[in-house]
């Protein structure tokens, strides 16, 4: 009896191991005269699974069928019936005499080899003879071969065949294997270039970079110049806008971020901020980046903002003396003559409104007795650079 139950693989392992090496079953007497035939089956435990799709756990009973002397029995037949409902399932025996039987519900099995009676008029031979003596001729038709051991390959031919599938398994394993191996090491590569590529632009970029989370925690920073920086980097880094720049100047930044976050597109501000004692002015551009960071590109437009000032103020003191000058003065294009600006003097002098004279020409204003008057004028303007 062999049982095929619903308890754990670990555990109907070990009842395999108990299992008797030779398990005498009952085979019908054969005509021959000279012995009663038995059958010895060596029976092992296959697979008992269990299956997440299928909850009903399946086994198989495999073994090996001879007679008394120990000849392995060829062509015999071996079933296998389940004692609790008798149900039961045949199969024929190898050239090796073994035999598989699959795909069993648990329980208790009986196992009966049953061999086909041999004509007791045909020849019979005893093939460790014919071994001995090596008689390969043919023999007579109907002869009956008795004791005849299985060749190598008959008697492992399934092992030797899952033996070389695994072994073809696992080459294409390693195969594949090492194809993904070098694909990740041609995209470490490529990944390499990309980042060193990066770095050498980074490096070429004299602008102040940061890279910051949402809540203004500075992440990473990027410099030619660490004097830019309100303090050192190291001691930045891991803090947040609150911990370093002055409050009025962190809400026009988290104003910044929440608006770069929500429209997904680059803010720009202007801001001074005192650097070692001094005030200097910035222009920041504020760009999303993965997720919910953020690259903060900062340049310094001090040198730029002073020279506006310095424009602006001598704009200013230009436009102080121009238009408190008692002289009539007027700032006019040189190829059409057209009025760009007028002092008031000009406009006392000529009559006319200031806003009536700016944007036309002296000669729509008869300011010229003649066009050819003023072509003279320009040449001796051009000839001399001034004219007096």
């Amino acid at each position: 009896m062999f049982s095929l139950s619903n308890n754990p693989i670990s555990h109907l392992l070990a009842q395999a191991f108990l299992i008797p090496a030779l398990a005498r079953a009952t085979c019908p007497q054969s005509t021959e005269p000279i012995s009663v035939i038995f059958c010895s089956c060596f029976i092992g435990l296959l697979c008992v699974f269990n299956t997440t799709f299928a909850q009903t756990p399946v086994g198989s009973i495999s073994g090996y069928v001879s007679d008394s002397m120990s000849a392995v029995i060829v062509n015999g037949e071996a079933t296998v019936r389940q004692t609790g409902t008798g149900v039961a399932r045949k199969t024929k025996t190898r050239n090796d005499g073994s035999f598989t039987i699959g795909n069993l519900d648990p329980g208790k099995y009986q196992v009966v080899a049953h061999v086909t009676e041999i004509d007791p008029n045909a020849v019979m031979f005893d093939w460790r003879q014919l071994h001995r003596f090596g008689i390969n001729e043919s023999l007579p038709p109907g002869s009956v071969i008795r004791f005849k051991e299985p060749t190598f390959w008959e008697r492992y031919q399934w092992r030797v065949i899952g033996a070389v599938a695994l072994l073809a398994l696992q080459s294409l394993l390693i195969v594949f294997l090492l194809i993904e191996r070098h694909k990740l090491q041609s995209a470490r590569k490529a990944l390499g270039k990309i980042e060193e590529r990066n770095r050498a632009i980074l490096r070429a970029i004299p602008d102040l970079m940061l890279f910051q989370s949402k809540d203004g925690t500075y992440l990473d920073c990027q410099t030619k110049d660490p004097s830019l920086l309100p303090l050192p980097i190291a001691e930045f880094l891991g803090k947040k806008m609150e911990d370093v720049l002055p409050p009025e100047l962190c809400e026009k930044f988290k104003v910044c971020f929440e608006r770069a976050l929500e429209v997904r597109e680059t803010q720009v501000i202007e801001y001074s901020l005192s650097i070692t004692g001094e005030p200097r002015w910035f222009e920041a551009r504020v760009a999303p980046s993965n997720g919910d960071s953020l690259l903060t590109i900062v340049r310094d437009i001090t040198a730029r903002r002073r020279a506006g000032e310095a424009l602006r103020e001598s704009e200013s003191r230009f436009a102080t003396a121009f238009n408190s000058n008692p002289q009539p003065m007027t700032l006019t294009t040189i190829d059409a003559g057209r009025f760009i600006d007028v002092n008031q003097s000009f406009v006392s002098m000529i009559g006319y409104d200031r806003n009536e004279i700016v944007g036309r020409t002296s000669l729509e204003l008869n300011i010229w007795e003649t066009q050819g008057a003023r072509a003279d004028f320009l040449r001796q303007l051009n000839e001399s650079g001034s004219v007096h």
